[in-house]
């Protein structure tokens, strides 16, 4: 099973039981159009769902390679969305400080600390009396 795409393996599970896709929807207690896109790879199943298939089944799913890729882009986004947010509040930070990015960065913080005071920004030549 390793390595295999989650879609193509549950529709070869559902066509070697001569189950069709509402008999898999009804089975698992969810809508017929979720299971067509799972098959499609679409949309990947959620824990819920992919626990659900698995007993509905009594195979395992977890390994298919789809699931590891999806679950990898997951958590890539939920890291660049967190980057972006730290990239916006240093704009923000700069602008409501009156000093630029580039100034910022010649500070060569590896993290820009929030106890920097105003002060201590003006010591530094960075932000205007």
């Amino acid at each position: 099973m390793k390595g295999e795409v989650l879609g193509d393996k549950l529709n070869t599970l559902r066509k070697k039981r001569g189950l069709t896709l509402e008999n898999v929807a009804d089975g698992i207690g969810y809508s017929t159009s979720a299971v067509q896109q799972w098959e499609k790879c679409g949309v990947c199943p959620t824990e819920d769902a992919l626990y659900c298939l698995e007993q509905f089944f009594h195979v395992p799913l977890r390994d298919c390679s789809i699931i590891r890729q999806r679950t990898i882009d997951r958590k890539a986004r939920e890291t660049l969305r967190e980057m972006a947010g730290s990239v916006q509040a240093m704009y923000r930070g700069c602008s409501l400080l009156g000093v630029s990015p580039e100034a910022l960065a010649e500070l060569k913080l590896d993290v820009v600390s929030t106890a920097i005071t105003v002060d201590e920004l003006q010591e530094m030549g960075m932000v205007g009396e």
